[in-house]
């Protein structure tokens, strides 16, 4: 039998700050809340430009370009690397920021998502067997899945964005 202890019978009462442990992140708002120097560096400089060159290299008689909304951070990004956009011939393409249609990306991350549903319910913890598992089943689906394959080559067609182009001439102004 275990002993009294004098706060046996009386219960803790929970509060939002008891179960959720945070901690109070400040954006420095003239930064902004991703680094538009990291984006420049990281983000165009070593992995878009690379990638860039390949396409146009594979597709040595088509228009290559690169679709972003216009976001404060890649606007700013451009102008940092703007020497490296001019030499290799980058040619950027600028919709509106909210134009979910057109950034397919989004999609796919819904339909990855969609196919990882058993791996995320199965996944309990943040220990680093965990989150190496989660982190091998993610490149599956995005690297070998048939069906997410398939998604990709649906959604990055350039049907798509004629039934784009066709869908936006039939509405209706609001």
């Amino acid at each position: 039998m275990l002993p009294k202890h004098k706060y046996c019978n009386k219960k803790k009462k929970l509060s939002i700050e008891r179960c959720f442990k945070y901690q109070n992140i400040v954006v420095n708002q003239r930064k902004g809340s991703l680094d538009a120097v990291f984006y420049a560096f990281k983000i165009y400089e070593d992995l878009l430009s690379p990638y860039y060159e390949l396409v146009q290299h594979d597709n040595p008689y088509k228009d290559v370009s690169i679709l972003e909304d216009n976001m404060d951070v890649h606007l700013k990004a451009r102008k940092i690397v703007q020497h490296l956009i001019d030499k290799k011939n980058i040619c950027f393409l600028d919709a509106l920021v909210n134009s979910q249609d057109m950034y397919i990306i989004d999609k796919l991350h819904k339909d990855q998502k969609r196919l990882l549903q058993d791996v995320r319910f199965k996944t309990s913890s943040s220990d680093a067997r965990a989150v190496a598992y989660a982190q091998s089943e993610m490149e599956r689906v995005w690297y070998n899945d048939l069906v997410f394959n398939m998604l990709v080559v649906e959604k990055a067609s350039i049907r798509y964005y004629k039934q784009l182009v066709l869908k936006a001439k039939s509405a209706t102004p609001l």
